[in-house]
């Protein structure tokens, strides 16, 4: 079937259109079902950058709003933290209501005190360097989750990108089609060729039709997935500003590299270590018991006298040292060393890899663009203007209009595999999201509107 699609695409280069009368054979086999209308894609809303989808979903996004409440959480548990726990009022009534000596309120006493827990063992300093540890947790966590939405942001607008010129393609294959359809209608009527041709093409034409509509649909979807991403229930954009052409220098790979150290990804992995350590700071300050000052004042009613009272307590560790916690927080401790240690190398290899994909894509993508496209697109027009004069045949043409279309297709593809590793590159380095990723002005350097 796509060597009949490329004949018969070939072919109207060949036949000069003319308008025919009467009904053709095209009006007769155009597709029955309801086409995808498209103005189905027409949305109130002015053109949308990257930058200002970037904008809109950062605004919009509702896990980014939670990751601020938990920090701000966090900070609230850590400026309320107090060294020492309130202090204790007690009053004590004795010696009262008896009998004898004690009938009535005779010999009664009455005590009232205050009682202050001194936490000892560095306690309060370990609870706190818990807090602060898991504040910045949360704090690189917000981090990581924006820089995943901006990612997403990227990609998403990057499908967007693909599917409009993905759609663009199909149109430009279905109107091929559609005039081969009449080219052969054409020279039937003249008594140059026969109806099974007509009806080929017709087929040809139809399944060009279907690609369009499944185009649009495809491009339609990938715009809800945008609109999503940014955080909203409807399409709220019209076209996108923006161009497939745009290829930064590539980074070095040592450059990269060290950014990996401050990427919030592993910054946090190495702030849940700090945590776990204060964790089992903390256990090993709570194996020392804190002591109990009491001080207060006592009426004795029998001698109308009254005197001060003063008294230490502690807990006796001689059963419960605080073993368990203390092992366990160990362990917490060197599993988290463990994990933050993975997490880098596994980072580090990601990187490589993605790394050598991008610098192969890149490589492929110009390539295509800048060297193989220009040489067919100036091929098939030279094929075409000596097939016109009687130097080159009929399969010399197709073949050049084949090998054109090939190439235009691998150059948009090797494009979009080209964006979406850069945005990849981004997310494990940490590298911020150019608003300038997809800038117009940056891109189709040398082939203007019609590059692949």
């Amino acid at each position: 079937m796509k060597s009949i699609v490329n004949i018969l695409l070939a072919s109207a280069v060949f036949f000069p259109f003319e308008a025919v009368s009467g009904e053709s054979s095209s009006q007769q086999l155009e597709p029955k079902r309801a086409s995808f209308d498209s103005a189905v894609l027409q949305v109130q809303g002015g053109p949308l950058t990257l930058e200002g989808a970037l904008d809109i979903a950062l605004k919009n996004n509702p896990s980014l709003a939670a990751w601020g409440h938990q920090i701000a959480a966090d900070e609230a548990l850590l400026e309320g933290d107090e060294a020492y726990p309130n202090p204790e009022l007690g009053v004590d009534v004795e010696d009262f209501l008896g009998s004898g000596e004690a009938r009535g309120v005779n010999a009664l006493q009455v005590t009232a005190s205050l009682s202050q827990e001194v936490q000892l063992g560095g306690k309060p300093g370990a609870r706190r360097e818990v807090k602060k540890a898991r504040k910045e947790i949360s704090t690189l966590e917000y981090q990581i989750e924006k820089q995943l939405l901006m990612s997403d942001v990227a990609t998403a607008f990057l499908d967007v990108l693909a599917h409009e010129r993905r759609l663009a393609n199909a149109q430009e294959v279905a109107f091929l089609a559609e005039e081969t359809v009449r080219s052969f209608e054409y020279q039937v009527e003249a008594g140059r060729g026969t109806p099974i041709e007509v009806d080929k093409a017709a087929i040809v034409f139809s399944l060009a039709s279907l690609a369009k509509e499944q185009a649009q649909r495809a491009r339609h979807t990938a715009r809800q997935r945008l609109a999503a991403v940014c955080g909203k229930e409807q399409i709220f954009f019209g076209e996108l500003e923006g161009s497939l052409e745009t290829i930064a220098p590539l980074r070095s790979l040592d450059a990269l590299l060290e950014r990996i150290e401050d990427s919030p990804t592993v910054m946090a992995r190495v702030a849940e270590l700090r945590h776990k350590k204060a964790l089992f700071e903390l256990a090993r300050a709570n194996r020392v018991p804190d002591v109990s000052l009491t001080l207060g004042y006592r009426w004795i009613n029998a001698a109308k006298d009254s005197a001060v009272v003063a008294g230490v307590a502690m807990p006796l560790p001689f059963v419960n040292r605080n073993q368990g916690p203390i092992g366990a927080a160990a362990e917490l401790r060197d599993k988290s060393g463990k994990e933050s240690e993975h997490k880098r190398i596994q980072l580090v290899r990601e990187l490589i890899e993605t790394h050598n994909l991008l610098a192969m894509e890149q490589k492929r993508a110009t390539v295509l663009r800048k060297e193989i496209y220009p040489k067919a697109e100036a091929t098939f027009e030279a094929v075409k203007e000596g097939h016109r004069i009687g130097r080159f045949g009929y399969l010399d043409l197709l073949d050049a209009q084949r090998t054109l279309f090939e190439v235009k297709e691998q150059a948009l593809e090797a494009l979009i595999a080209y964006q979406r590793i850069a945005i990849r590159i981004a997310r494990i380095a940490a590298l911020p999201i150019s608003p300038d990723m997809f800038a117009e002005k940056n891109g189709r350097e040398s082939k203007g509107a019609d590059a692949p």
